[in-house]
């Protein structure tokens, strides 16, 4: 299963945004010209959702609570209110 494969059938908001960053953290591994747009690119998504996902990933990495949110809608306004 690719990591864009995981991506779309995963339901679970923070599993999402976790997929995402890892396949983009690996991609400049293996590329350092690696870029945020390269990863919308692969995804199909737009490059603000990489932007908020990569923010939000670390948010939930750094056990910030955020990943108790039930959704991203839920997620991004606490983490905007954050900041």
């Amino acid at each position: 299963m690719t990591f864009k494969e995981k991506f779309d059938s995963e339901h679970i908001w923070h599993r999402k945004v976790l997929i995402l960053e890892l396949f983009h953290n690996s991609m400049r591994l293996r590329n350092v010209r690696w870029s945020q747009r390269d990863t919308a690119s692969a995804f199909g998504v737009s490059l603000g959702l990489v932007n908020e996902d990569l923010l939000l990933a670390r948010l939930v990495k750094e056990d910030s609570g955020i990943d108790k949110c039930k959704t991203r809608k839920e997620a991004l306004i606490v983490m905007r209110g954050s900041h």
